[in-house]
């Protein structure tokens, strides 16, 4: 070991040289700290270091109560059309699943009724998931949508479908556009439960409104929020000038 060098940085590179030599493949869960620990003669903080700055330069993600993982090259996700997940994922090349948390008919608070332009009170469907990319957690997501539009929605198993197919294809609704706010946020309490990682993880809040047809008239159909992990996916906007 050379001691002219800090020893969290000696860990650096001898596992960013695992990986860049192919010896660490994609998702291939890398020494723990314990066993940095013995295996370099440091301190536990010193192991946590050097995995730490692995996951924030890119190289490492972690799962919580799993270990941490070599990870993937960073696919690229366009946010000029509307996707649903499913869509996205399969596209990208991946396989996409899900896991329901809530699937249930709630009454609208006074917010949720003026963004779905709904009334006070009035019956909303709530579905609450994460979603899933190559058994990997990607997002945790929470949408709303007015029940007037869609009867018996609360019926269907969104473990195995798509939301969006299910609007356009069984209640013949038109998804037209989306409305996004999007900003960086750390997990925590739910949202670090859901997408199974550590307490204070950067994570991309999207929150936003979803317009279709209705009756042939464009309107509110959807509210979300969504909580993306940024360990598989990055984001491109293109932009013109006018």
């Amino acid at each position: 070991m050379n001691k002219m060098m800090p020893k969290y940085y000696i860990i650096k590179q001898d596992i960013t040289t695992m990986i860049n030599k192919g010896e660490l493949q994609p998702n291939c869960i890398v020494p723990s700290e314990t066993e940095l620990m013995k295996k370099y003669s440091v301190s536990r903080i010193t192991a946590r270091r050097a995995l730490d700055e692995l996951s924030m330069e890119g190289y490492l993600y972690k799962i919580q109560g799993k270990g941490t993982f070599v990870k993937e090259e960073i696919k690229k996700q366009t946010l000029s059309s509307v996707q649903s997940y499913t869509e996205e994922i399969l596209r990208q090349g991946m396989i996409p699943s899900r896991k329901v948390f809530s699937s249930e008919i709630q009454l609208a608070s006074e917010k949720i009724a003026s963004a779905l332009e709904i009334n006070h009170k009035e019956s909303v469907f709530f579905l609450e998931r994460v979603y899933y990319a190559d058994n990997l957690p990607l997002c945790y997501t929470k949408a709303t949508l007015p029940y007037r539009f869609f009867k018996d929605i609360d019926k269907i198993d969104f473990s195995q479908c798509s939301l969006y197919d299910v609007i356009e294809n069984k209640y013949d609704i038109k998804i037209v556009k989306s409305f996004l706010n999007i900003k960086a946020v750390a997990a925590f309490d739910k949202v670090a439960e859901r997408l199974e990682t550590s307490k204070g993880t950067p994570v991309l809040l999207f929150s936003a409104s979803t317009n279709g047809i209705v009756d042939e008239v464009e309107r509110p159909i959807e509210v979300f929020s969504t909580y993306y992990l940024t360990d598989h996916f990055s984001y491109i906007l293109e932009q013109s000038r006018i």
